[in-house]
């Protein structure tokens, strides 16, 4: 799949009162209060424009790639809104008890629009989506009880999963006979998953 990029000329973006801000720490990484991603480029007649960065949703948020220290690194694009427009210091950011989160108000998690996001703590994070429904059928267990039916692995393959692992396989092999990631395996063997069945 190709994505097409767009060049906006700078005059563009401010008429459409797109104005967009330079994210500290980011290099050359602007975003718009809509959520729009852009690079400052020079044309042939050094000229400057805004290319449009595309915004990969092959996760449960929106990413997109951005090069800092001269690698590219993925990012998550409400985390970098925050950071441009909210004050979001990175190194607070995160899933310690005691981090800072971003919350999508709407808990559209591909909704990145400023109005939407809110600087907030894990706690109160978790204590939003549990009261309105976002961890719902996503398999957790439920007063105690785990969801059996969203399962991937039966309690046949946890036991065929221990007897691998005795007969002396590596997690990455053990993986391969059952088509998912070794950390998963891992997981079932150190019994912090499917518990009920350890």
């Amino acid at each position: 799949m190709s994505v097409q990029l767009r060049r906006v000329k700078l005059g563009n973006l401010f008429m459409n009162k797109m104005n967009p801000k330079l994210v500290p720490g980011f290099g050359n990484l602007y975003l718009t209060e809509e959520g729009k991603a852009f690079e400052k480029q020079l044309d042939p007649d050094n000229q400057e424009y805004f290319q449009e960065i595309p915004i990969r949703s092959t996760s449960v948020y929106d990413r997109l790639s951005v090069l800092v220290d001269g690698k590219r690194k993925r990012f998550n694009l409400h985390v970098l809104m925050a950071v441009a427009f909210l004050g979001l210091d990175l190194r607070s950011h995160g899933t310690s008890n005691f981090s800072l989160q971003v919350d999508h108000k709407d808990n559209d998690k591909r909704n990145n629009r400023l109005d939407n996001l809110e600087i907030v703590t894990k706690q109160t994070n978790l204590t939003r989506a549990w009261k309105t429904g976002c961890y719902k059928n996503n398999g957790f267990a439920s007063k105690g009880k785990p969801k059996k039916s969203l399962r991937k692995f039966s309690s046949e393959d946890v036991a065929q999963i221990k007897a691998l692992k005795e007969a002396g396989l590596s997690y990455r092999k053990i993986a391969e006979k059952f088509d998912c990631n070794h950390g998963a395996i891992y997981q079932i063997l150190k019994g912090y998953t499917y518990q009920d069945l350890n």
